[in-house]
Formats: C-alpha cells, sequence, structure tokens
C-alpha cells in the first residue's frame, strides 16, 4: 500500500509538473491598452511610445482649427455723404414707417432734414450721418 501510495504521489508531482510546464508555455492574457494592440494570433509585440506630434503654435486646441490670435480690425463701412439739398429717406417712428427727406443741413458727421408727416405738417431731425434710420434716397 506504501508503494502504491508513494505512485500516487509520483504521478499527482508529474501531473503538476506537466501543468506548470505548459501555463510557462502560454502567453500571459493581457488587457488591451490605448497604446498597443493584441492580434489574435498572441504573438508578443514590442511596444514603442510614439511621441505627439507637436501642435503648431496658432491652433484653437479645442477645435483644432487655425485661428488667428490678433483680433482682426473690420474694414471700415462707407459713409454716404449728404449735401444740403440732397434726397434722402428717414425713418420716423411717429408715423410708423420711412418717409422723403430733404437734407436742410449738413455739418461733420451730423445732418438734419426736413420731412412732411402724414397729417401735412412738417418735422425735422438731426441724425448722425451713420445712423440706421437714415439712408440715401
Amino acid at each position: 500500500q506504501q508503494q502504491q501510495q508513494q505512485q500516487q504521489q509520483q504521478q499527482q508531482q508529474q501531473q503538476q509538473q506537466q501543468q506548470q510546464q505548459q501555463q510557462q508555455h502560454q502567453q500571459p492574457s493581457r488587457q488591451p491598452d490605448d497604446d498597443d494592440l493584441l492580434f489574435e494570433t498572441a504573438r508578443a509585440l514590442p511596444r514603442v511610445k510614439v511621441p505627439p506630434a507637436p501642435e503648431p503654435p496658432d491652433m484653437d486646441f479645442e477645435t483644432r482649427r487655425a485661428v488667428p490670435r490678433i483680433a482682426v480690425p473690420e474694414p471700415p463701412k462707407p459713409q454716404p455723404q449728404f449735401a444740403v439739398g440732397d434726397e434722402c429717406s428717414v425713418y420716423s417712428a411717429s408715423s410708423g414707417g420711412w418717409m422723403r427727406a430733404r437734407v436742410v443741413r449738413a455739418e461733420s458727421g451730423t445732418v438734419t432734414v426736413s420731412y412732411r408727416l402724414a397729417d401735412g405738417g412738417e418735422a425735422q431731425k438731426q441724425l448722425m450721418i451713420d445712423s440706421e434710420n437714415l439712408r440715401p434716397a
């Protein structure tokens, strides 16, 4: 019986050794990382760190589009030129619309216009030359 027990122990030890050898020959299971790839062939692949490409200095990091770093001034709007006697249109809030008018005074940056109201009366307004309420006829 002792011999049988010894034989069984030897068999168990051999089985354990065989299992250990098999485990050593198998590839260890790895979790995929962002910087390496696992293939179905399970071959060992060296990991190579690739430095990220440097961003150009004029890139916006959120949109990855070229964004100028300086303020670009808008071109000046051409200002209309008005002379005494010119016809124009003026917006009248009291009349609720655009009215035909005539320039009666033109000074630096301001214009005085005269226009007829719907009831036949006459009104005058002084406006800045670039006012939204004044436009050439």
